[in-house]
């Protein structure tokens, strides 16, 4: 299985890493900006939906960028999408720092921040922090039970329901 491209958020002139989108939601999807094509997922097995996104909160209001498939098909245009509002309400989990394998909830834990967003029709309503989290998973990681509790102390610090499945999967 091969880990999928990861989507970008850029908050307070910061960017994250889009690490999870609450429960079974997605911020866009493919019919938000038109047909994708369907070889596009085919081309690159580490972007299965055919393309990637740049998330934008800006005074409070979310928005993107889309782009296709990095892998250029001859004859193809390849341009990114204009950037367009977002009116998705749900929460969703961001992390920056050194970048690993997002493919799995508790990924943040290895990240240097993290917060919890929640957006209500494309406004940002709340941002919780997320270090508590990483904390607690570095005073224990190097202990035997630390391995094991890495996605425990993933899930018992957030706020608001996850799936046990990556965005980038569903």
């Amino acid at each position: 299985m091969t880990m999928q491209s990861s989507d970008s958020v850029y908050l307070e002139g910061e960017e994250y890493v889009l690490i999870d989108v609450e429960g079974e939601k997605q911020m866009i999807t493919c019919a938000a900006f038109g047909k994708v094509d369907p070889l596009a997922s085919k081309i690159s097995t580490a972007c299965w939906r055919g393309y990637t996104a740049d998330y934008f909160v800006k005074d409070g209001c979310l928005s993107v960028i889309r782009y296709p498939n990095t892998v250029r098909l001859e004859g193809e245009d390849n341009t990114k999408t204009k950037e367009v509002s977002v009116n998705f309400t749900g929460s969703c989990i961001i992390a920056k720092g050194y970048r690993w394998c997002t493919d799995f909830i508790e990924s943040y834990l290895g990240f240097d921040d993290a917060l919890e967003l929640y957006f209500k029709n494309g406004r940002l309503i709340e941002k919780l922090s997320l270090l508590p989290a990483i904390e607690e998973y570095r005073r224990v990681k190097e202990t035997d039970e630390g391995r094991e509790l890495l996605e425990t102390i993933a899930f018992k610090h957030l706020k608001y329901h996850y799936s046990y499945n990556s965005y980038k999967w569903r």
